[in-house]
């Protein structure tokens, strides 16, 4: 059985387990959802009395263990748990629906333009080098499985018409709300990765300095990019221009620009990580960027 057969035994399966618990008046849905890049997903919702929404799970997230033999019992229960309106505070669309309170939770995000020229189609954007700003609602925390979660909702032009709002309106509340609600946080790479792992990382002395630039959340930080005067400090501080490479759509890494630097290394280390270490709705691009002190602007490196 090749995948897509498994994916649709198993979405068959898991939609009549978790109908099996629904009380009155509520249903079990199917949907198509374009995420990021182009990668379109099968999503189980449920429609309960009142509109209230529940997260949507991903099929996609639950066919490798299928396949390895776990039960449509224990992935259905699973699912049902992660919508288990208990623990799904109400979504309050009257404040989403009121631009004066919707506002203040506006933000933004970076994304490829060519990989997502459907989605731009449907979106306000912003254009920036060759990505794009999108913009998206971030809800109030959500507890699921014991972990704090921040759902959001991806701002669509009906949104934008309905507020009766401008792209430029959506980026001056995003700018500033973003860096407010996700904080840029920056780190030595080798801090980053003893954290991970627990243990303190010796580094070489001609080992090049790394640091990640993302947000406090690791959620979209690549934004930071946008915030020139994070980079301008960094750079000062350095004494150098900077290069930016895209790690992903959730971080950036800064390395101070040298004269004999070889950027064409540079750009195929991170076409190769973008390749083999990035999931295919995180890749941001494959270009490298250049954060230059005299200008205080980024720009692709040439």
């Amino acid at each position: 059985m090749d995948n897509m057969d498994l994916k649709e035994e198993l979405l068959n399966k898991v939609k009549a387990a978790i109908e099996e618990k629904l009380g009155d008046g509520e249903k079990c849905i199917t949907q198509q959802v374009m995420k990021n890049n182009g990668l379109e997903l099968t999503g189980l919702s449920i429609v309960r009395p009142g509109g209230n929404i529940t997260p949507t799970v991903y099929i996609e997230g639950y066919i490798e263990r299928y396949a390895d033999g776990e039960t449509v019992e224990n992935i259905a229960r699973e699912i049902y748990k992660i919508m288990d309106p208990a623990k799904i505070p109400a979504f309050d669309l009257e404040s989403f629906m009121d631009w004066n309170k919707a506002k203040m939770r506006v933000c933004m995000r970076m994304i490829n333009r060519k990989l997502n020229k459907k989605l731009l189609e449907k979106v306000p954007h912003i254009p920036f080098l060759d990505l794009e700003i999108v913009f998206y609602y971030l809800m109030p925390d959500t507890l699921i499985r014991k972990e704090q979660v921040k759902g959001s909702i991806i701002i669509h032009n009906s949104h934008m018409d309905r507020w009766g709002v401008t792209e430029k309106e959506l980026y001056q509340h995003a700018f500033e709300n973003t860096i407010h609600i996700r904080p840029p946080k920056l780190d030595r790479i080798e801090q980053l990765l003893g954290d991970l792992v627990g243990m303190e990382l010796g580094v070489k002395n001609e080992s090049p300095k790394l640091w990640v630039l993302s947000n406090e959340d690791r959620s979209y930080g690549a934004a930071c990019m946008l915030y020139t005067r994070i980079l301008k400090d960094f750079a000062d501080e350095h004494g150098k221009n900077v290069y930016i490479l895209p790690s992903s759509v959730h971080e950036l890494i800064l390395l101070e620009a040298n004269d004999n630097d070889d950027k064409n290394a540079l750009r195929d280390m991170i076409r190769e990580v973008n390749r083999t270490s990035v999931s295919a709705d995180e890749l941001l691009s494959d270009n490298l960027y250049y954060y230059d002190r005299k200008s205080c602007t980024v720009q692709i490196a040439a």
